[in-house]
């Protein structure tokens, strides 16, 4: 019954907002207090249940976000960080002293705007090298994100963390009972992960 109820609370939520949009000056009060009550129930029902009933598509899209970031923290930059230092780093010693542009107190130099024919090769190698290793790293993460996309997480998991997120809405700080909960959430997210993407994970772990 009380789930009846709380449907037909989001049903009133729902339409008063479409009248809003084209009633009268003088009808709108009348709707905002209709609204207002429906909205106060669902919030009284949410917080006495531990639960939520009216999640919004901006809180599934930090729902879903924040899947994305604590994936990424716990195996995207790792991996991407062993494959960045793998970039060839360009500091130039390849560079001839006939290729050499010094400053006036001949303490540092810079490329000049043409290279012997020898020196351009080695720089194109480079420059190549470089840039596959940054597509190597896109494409890397692109997987990952994709992976967070397809990963079935339970409905209970994601309803816990927007509570989460409304008590805390407010506040910068978090007590340690909602530190607690919010790490809790970040463990299972990255267990669920990691049962659903285990081939993945293996073929990065140690790249």
């Amino acid at each position: 019954m009380k789930t009846l109820i709380t449907d037909q609370h989001k049903m009133v939520i729902q339409r008063c907002r479409e009248l809003l949009n084209v009633a009268f000056d003088q009808d709108k009060e009348t709707l905002k207090e209709i609204l207002e009550r429906s909205q106060k129930a669902i919030i009284k029902y949410n917080n006495n249940h531990l639960t939520v009933i009216d999640v919004s598509k901006t809180e599934t899209g930090t729902w879903n976000s924040t899947i994305k970031k604590v994936i990424t923290g716990r195996f995207v930059n790792k991996i991407l960080s062993q494959h960045e230092n793998k970039i060839y780093r360009d500091d130039f010693e390849y560079i001839c002293d006939n290729d050499k542009v010094w400053n006036e107190d001949h303490t540092d130099w810079s490329l000049p705007d043409d290279l012997c024919e020898d020196c351009q090769k080695e720089c194109d190698i480079r420059k190549r090298k470089e840039n596959e290793s940054y597509e190597k790293c896109d494409n890397i993460a692109s997987k990952f994100n994709k992976a967070c996309e397809n990963t079935i997480f339970p409905e209970d998991l994601k309803l816990k963390y927007i509570l989460l997120c409304r008590r805390i809405s407010h506040r910068t700080k978090l007590d340690s009972l909602e530190l607690a909960i919010k790490d809790s959430i970040h463990t299972e997210i990255i267990k669920i992960f990691q049962e659903e993407n285990i081939k993945l994970i293996s073929n990065y772990k140690y790249s």
